[in-house]
């Protein structure tokens, strides 16, 4: 499943054995969710989340100029999420 939210590119997908169409669906509403929640590190970037039997395989990734950052999280989506979230600051921080 692809959807496209805020600016960002969520796809989620998996082995049809483990990860059904009606679960997909749930996941999908679980990332509208943390995102409506977690204050997100850029205007725009990809998410993608891989079903897995040992959980959800989940990482995100942006850019901010030159730069392109990514986080996961190996078991749990959510973990993806504050991971990124505690990253919202790092393109507003001045270099030197």
């Amino acid at each position: 499943m692809r959807f496209d939210l805020n600016g960002w590119s969520v796809l989620i997908g998996g082995n049809a054995a483990l990860y059904s169409i009606a679960e997909a669906k749930l996941e999908g509403l679980r990332v509208i969710d943390l995102m409506t929640k977690v204050r997100m590190p850029a205007k725009n970037g990809i998410v993608v989340i891989q079903a897995a039997g040992d959980g959800n395989h989940t990482w995100l990734t942006w850019t901010i100029g030159q730069n392109l950052y990514t986080v996961s999280g190996y078991h749990f989506t959510s973990d993806a999420f504050a991971m990124a979230g505690s990253l919202a600051t790092v393109g507003r921080i001045p270099s030197n």
